[in-house]
């Protein structure tokens, strides 16, 4: 079963929340005012984090710019350089 409870209840009875959670009860906090949900409690898991899989998209990650836009990128730069005689050493 879920709990709904307003921030302000939660943090005064944070501990009894806790239990909740502990025995298996998820409870969603809301912002009293709106009644937004703003984070839910739950049993944290028994087993522990496999690092394996993330650090593999890690390593496979891919730049948000392709070869081609960085290479669009040095093009302009060469050229705004060489039209306003930028990198030019002065005599």
């Amino acid at each position: 079963m879920n709990y709904t409870v307003s921030y302000t209840d939660f943090r005064k009875n944070i501990s009894k929340f806790s239990d909740m959670a502990n025995a298996g009860n998820p409870v969603v906090v809301n912002n009293g005012k709106r009644g937004i949900p703003l984070f839910k409690v739950v049993k944290a898991d028994e087993g522990s984090f496999d690092w394996g899989p993330k650090l593999k998209w890690m390593k496979n990650f891919k730049p948000f710019l392709s070869d081609e836009s960085v290479n669009d990128m040095k093009k302009f730069r060469k050229s705004f350089d060489s039209r306003f005689k930028l990198n030019e050493d002065s005599n």
